[in-house]
């Protein structure tokens, strides 16, 4: 209504990294996709960060859990059908770790953990009937580590290594976005893509605030 162009900051769905893994998915290299594995923590230790505020909206859940979440639902193409999660109530009131399991259509099933109060840990694991994808270094991947895919077979043997490359993951959200306010280009994840991916934390909050399934 404003003119205005508006996008998510997920800088990762612009990276090779992710696109490849999906590719990699929809070609059928591990069989049916059946499971979904992504974390993303790191230690906050400092107690005036405003993530630990809940009137500013603080919490693992919207700071880092948002990515796994997206990931999700950028991998499978889909929106989940229901959620169950618990989590862990820091000092201050918001969630400072939280794991849920998140339910897909096709029998898909996601688990996606998060935290303030856990090493650093930036992964996914794809799994389908037939072998699996492990990403070590994702949702921020960046041009000083040369990222790459593994993929094993059904007797977790590693198949194939697949690189990826050394790119900046922020540097090609800017490019796309660039594209889309200068040159006219369809945006790649239209705002809509950010209210639904809200719609899935508000449903993992009730989950795990009222310990029940939550139909999202």
């Amino acid at each position: 209504q404003a003119g205005i162009i508006f996008a998510e900051t997920f800088q990762w769905r612009h990276h090779p990294q992710g696109q490849t893994s999906r590719d990699l998915v929809r070609a059928g290299r591990i069989g049916t996709l059946r499971l979904i594995e992504a974390g993303f923590s790191f230690m906050l230790d400092h107690p005036e960060d405003v993530r630990w505020d809940p009137a500013m909206g603080g919490g693992a859940l919207y700071d880092v859990g948002c990515y796994p979440i997206s990931l999700t639902r950028y991998i499978t193409g889909q929106e989940p059908i229901a959620v169950t999660a618990q989590a862990h109530w820091g000092q201050t009131g918001v969630d400072d770790s939280v794991v849920a399991t998140l339910e897909f259509p096709g029998d898909v099933l996601a688990v996606i953990n998060c935290g303030f109060i856990l090493p650093l840990r930036r992964y996914f694991e794809i799994t389908g009937t037939e072998g699996s994808l492990h990403v070590n270094h994702a949702y921020n991947p960046k041009d000083d580590v040369a990222a790459e895919i593994l993929r094993y077979g059904s007797d977790r043997e590693l198949v194939e290594t697949i690189p990826v490359g050394k790119h900046d993951s922020y540097t090609l959200m800017i490019e796309d976005f660039h594209d889309v306010v200068l040159d006219g280009r369809e945006q790649p994840f239209p705002p809509e893509d950010a209210v639904r991916n809200m719609r899935v934390i508000d449903a993992i909050y009730a989950a795990a605030r009222e310990g029940r399934r939550v139909t999202v």
